[in-house]
């Protein structure tokens, strides 16, 4: 029995590896969000290959600029997975603990007297500008590091097992 059990794993594990491969040859990944800012978990990403512009409410992968890590450096340098949360045309403002999209207030910046420096201001967003944010309230997004650019986006993703997260 001993045995047998050990070839179902072995066959299992060859099977998801190569499947893993297959997927990531078409280009597809899988990300792991080990965050609070998103519900934890599983996320399976695509590859961003086109210039169009991406559509709100989704979430995607990017890296920060040199620039905006000097903000937020507890950021770091890694992957970011966070939700478009406003894109051009729309007006974003970020003043004291406040964020406004549009003249109304969509969250609040909880960490910005923690933080060594912080993007302030209001800037209406341009075609390759995004305005992303974490659900959770404490996340480190777009409130402190402003908006950023298409170029900057990686993939786009969608959750495949998570759980937790503010919602």
């Amino acid at each position: 029995m001993r045995q047998a059990t050990g070839w179902v794993i072995a066959g299992s594990s060859v099977l998801f590896l190569g499947s893993a491969l297959l997927w990531r040859a078409q280009g597809y990944a899988l990300e792991w969000n080990q965050t609070p800012s998103l519900p934890r978990g599983l996320y399976s990403c695509r590859a961003v290959t086109k210039a169009a512009p991406l559509p709100p409410a989704v979430l995607v992968t990017f890296r920060l600029t040199s620039a905006q890590q000097a903000m937020v450096p507890q950021a770091g340098a890694g992957l970011m997975l966070k939700q478009i949360w406003a894109r051009h045309p729309h007006e974003v403002c970020a003043q004291g603990d406040e964020v406004w999209v549009d003249g109304r207030l969509e969250a609040h910046r909880p960490l910005q007297e923690q933080l060594i420096a912080g993007w302030t201001g209001c800037a209406t967003l341009g075609r390759q500008e995004y305005f992303v944010m974490g659900r959770h309230p404490r996340s480190v997004d777009s409130r402190y590091y402003g908006p950023i650019t298409r170029a900057q986006v990686l993939e786009i993703c969608t959750p495949l097992w998570t759980w937790g997260g503010e919602q």
